[in-house]
């Protein structure tokens, strides 16, 4: 998997999960429980046009603040 994160083929969600696709909203599935926020729900349903900046809502006690993953900052 080293060799191919490397090559940029697969990308690295977090430890021992990787991805062939581009969508951020797969990091929602690694910090479960959790939720995206309703604007970027909507675009994921195509509900809403403009691009939204992804909010990842949770209740569990997790850091805070900004994350970077792939080339996309979360709040």
């Amino acid at each position: 998997m080293n060799y191919l994160v490397r090559q940029r083929e697969v990308k690295r969600l977090t430890k021992g999960y990787y991805t062939v696709y581009e969508d951020p909203s797969l990091f929602v599935h690694r910090v479960k429980p959790a939720y995206l926020g309703l604007q970027d729900a909507m675009s994921f349903h195509n509900l809403w046009e403009q691009e939204t900046i992804p909010v990842v809502v949770t209740c569990r006690r997790v850091r805070t603040g900004r994350r970077k993953c792939w080339d996309t900052m979360w709040w």
